[in-house]
């Protein structure tokens, strides 16, 4: 049960358009193959998005999967979705076997030894799961090398299922790292060809947004469509790769003005007088900080909208207000202020803040607090 926002006063919120939500993934669907599968990514509260309010967007859109960081999330997804396929990255356990079981949950395995405890186990239905390959990442997987060990694992196991097989991309969002995007497919493509030759035949995924632009032999059976659908690019040269494709930010992060001063000229802005004013300064307080979001190192360097206009964060980044500099502008405590955004005719992206804040874009939305308040509007 979600809070309306015109039913009281709120000092900072956020709005999630449902008409960006369905414009990227009809965008980032077109772009796919006829035979690939959309998996959607709902893991960090669907990018800081808001897991609830996504997912029941996302229903409407019907996508062949969900994908969710842990079993927790996907309890949430199942009870909100009963027939949708959920898959867990999370390097799964045996712990883990009779909850996805009662939920109907996908399961990751990323390791032989985890794979044999699992397989022992004795279950009344048979346990989907997905194997994670490391095919270059250097992070979670089964080894490429391990295959035959993998496959002599499971021979003969009915009372599971390898629905799947897949693996991430180490820099698929640069064709710098081509060769080794190139080097993982190949290993991914040579673990879909050994279970084919054993009668079985999973899905197999290897890209999110970044991946599936890229090249469409890198699209597989299944695309696991993240950043994108929320209307972000992974990278400039993503988007410059994609030139054709639009993608519309499905954030807006607002709040208000709450109080306004009248410095004077050599007087210092927030803790340890991190700015001193030049001149004769108007400044408007915003309640949001570092606790908010708000990166503390775009202190000096970020921008907020007011009134349609750009106007500049001064002084440090504080825990739970920042100081803007608004001397040109005639506002009032209570005037609206666009953290993440449009006003008018500016914008501020979280591209922009990644870049005061020296980050990524995925880093800037997922770390707004899950505490203020979201709500979906057109």
């Amino acid at each position: 049960m979600y809070m309306k926002i015109e039913d009281f006063s709120l000092t900072s919120w956020l709005e999630i358009s449902s008409s960006a939500l369905r414009h990227n993934y009809a965008v980032l669907k077109e772009n796919l193959s006829p035979r690939t599968k959309t998996l959607c990514i709902l893991k960090g509260n669907a990018y800081g998005h808001d897991l609830n309010i996504i997912l029941s967007m996302l229903k409407k859109l019907r996508p062949d999967f969900y994908g969710v960081f842990n079993i927790q999330d996907g309890i949430t997804v199942r009870m909100s979705d009963k027939k949708t396929p959920v898959l867990v990255l999370y390097p799964s356990g045996p712990d883990l076997v009779s909850i996805a079981l009662k939920y109907n949950l996908s399961l990751s395995v990323s390791s032989n030894e985890t794979l044999s405890q699992i397989l022992k186990k004795r279950i009344s239905k048979p346990l989907k799961i997905h194997l994670c390959v490391e095919t270059g990442l250097g992070r979670d997987g089964i080894p490429h090398e391990k295959l035959s060990h993998t496959l002599a694992l499971i021979d003969n196991k009915n009372n599971f299922i390898i629905e799947g097989i897949y693996t991430h991309f180490s820099g698929a969002e640069s064709r710098v790292f081509d060769a080794l995007t190139r080097l993982q497919i190949s290993r991914l493509i040579e673990w879909e060809s050994a279970f084919q030759n054993i009668g079985i035949k999973p899905i197999i995924h290897a890209s999110g947004t970044a991946g599936s632009l890229l090249d469409n032999q890198y699209q597989l059976n299944m695309c696991r469509i993240g950043l994108g659908l929320y209307g972000l690019w992974p990278s400039h040269e993503t988007k410059k790769l994609a030139e054709n494709m639009i993608l519309k930010p499905a954030l807006t992060w607002k709040t208000r003005i709450v109080d306004i001063k009248e410095l004077p000229k050599n007087h210092g802005i927030g803790y340890d007088a991190a700015f001193i004013t030049s001149q004769p300064t108007k400044v408007a307080v915003v309640p949001v900080g570092y606790y908010d979001g708000i990166p503390r190192s775009a202190t000096n360097k970020a921008w907020m909208l007011v009134q349609g206009t750009k106007v500049p964060l001064r002084g440090k980044v504080m825990m739970n207000m920042c100081v803007l500099d608004v001397t040109d502008l005639n506002v009032k405590i209570g005037d609206k202020v666009v953290v993440i955004g449009t006003q008018g005719k500016s914008v501020v992206t979280a591209e922009d803040w990644a870049e005061w804040s020296e980050t990524i874009n995925y880093e800037i939305v997922t770390k707004i607090n899950p505490l203020l308040p979201r709500k979906l509007v057109k």
